[in-house]
């Protein structure tokens, strides 16, 4: 017999459906500015676990999109020019409770840019 367990908050936690919560955020930003702003930013509730599947990047002119992605304070990479969508997989990457995930955009040179960027995973708590 196994059980899976989450430690939370220093408390172990069953996993089991009355303690996920599937999450699914999506957002969009349209700009010019050179200046990266803000795209999507998710921050771990307080007393949760947040499995993260992966993040997904779409821009309408990706020759002119830049994408910074910050976790937990770190950034993971800037000044990236995709030539098309992305998808980042995290492998049910285990994220703590206040950390934020900040997808960001800029221009490369002011040309207007839509970008989307689309966070799923799981809530544990």
């Amino acid at each position: 017999w196994v059980q899976t367990v989450e430690v939370i908050a220093s408390l172990p936690v069953p996993a089991g459906p009355t303690t996920e919560i599937p999450i699914s955020r999506l957002a969009d930003l349209t700009t010019s500015s050179t200046s990266y702003q803000t795209v999507l930013s998710y921050t771990v509730p307080t007393n949760t676990l947040t499995h993260l599947y992966g993040l997904e990047l779409f821009s309408n002119v990706f020759s002119k999109t830049l994408w910074r992605i910050t976790i937990g304070g770190v950034v993971q990479w800037t000044g990236q020019e995709l030539p098309t969508g992305l998808n980042v997989f995290f492998a049910l990457a285990r994220v703590s409770a206040a950390v934020v995930v900040l997808v960001e955009a800029a221009s490369s040179d002011g040309t207007q840019v839509r970008a989307w960027a689309h966070l799923e995973g799981k809530e544990v708590s």
